[in-house]
């Protein structure tokens, strides 16, 4: 091969590179742009507890205090998490649920579950996006769209107006009466009376000796 071929040859190899070049470094440039633009979600655990939950479709709110009840309910429960739900925990965070699926179980437990549904809860997951309405004034917002909180229209608009001026999700929470559920109580066992009759002594042999 001559100088005047390699040469060719090599201005062919390296006009074929360099746009392959600049593509590899847009597609990288476009992730990186991507990533830091993309909505990161949070732990469950990473909520300050309580949370108020606001469901789409009218439903009334609720609260709940531990992240275990965030995330399992009964199979016919109303609370059972959907898709665009609105938490907002005790330091005034909104985050959108997303994404709920119910989480895999292998077969004795959802055997189990269906024996026993009224005792077994499922367990959901999702994700939690942070969104940018977070404070007392987003909050407000979200309690003047809320479902009625009572069939009495006077007593509804007391409590929406009393729901207002609170300052914390605390307050709030008391002045719509949504309170803590009281926690299970273990009723004491007696203790197991003896159930063998105390035995009696032998009749004294009352016959004559020979």
């Amino acid at each position: 091969m001559t100088e005047h071929n390699k040469k060719k040859r090599s201005t062919a190899s390296l006009l074929v590179a360099i746009p392959l070049l600049i593509a590899v470094g847009i597609v990288l440039v476009v992730m990186k742009v991507n990533s830091f633009f993309r909505k990161k979600t949070i732990s469950v655990d990473d909520l300050k507890f309580p949370v108020l939950v606001i469901q789409p479709g009218g439903v009334s709110l609720f609260a709940e205090w531990e992240s275990t009840d965030l995330q399992k309910f009964k199979d016919q429960s109303r609370r059972t998490p959907v898709n665009g739900t609105i938490i907002v925990d005790s330091d005034l965070n909104q985050y959108l649920q997303e994404n709920v699926r119910p989480a895999e179980e292998g077969d004795f437990k959802a055997i189990g579950r269906i024996l026993f549904s009224n005792l077994m809860r499922r367990k959901y997951l999702f994700d939690l996006k942070p969104t940018k309405l977070n404070g007392i004034d987003p909050l407000r917002s979200l309690l003047l769209a809320a479902p009625p909180f009572s069939e009495d229209p006077v007593e509804d608009g007391t409590m929406r107006s009393a729901a207002m001026k609170q300052t914390t999700l605390a307050g709030v929470l008391d002045v719509l009466g949504i309170v803590k559920p009281p926690e299970p109580t273990t009723l004491p066992v007696d203790p197991i009376e003896p159930t063998t009759a105390p035995t009696e002594p032998p009749e004294p042999n009352t016959e004559p000796k020979p």
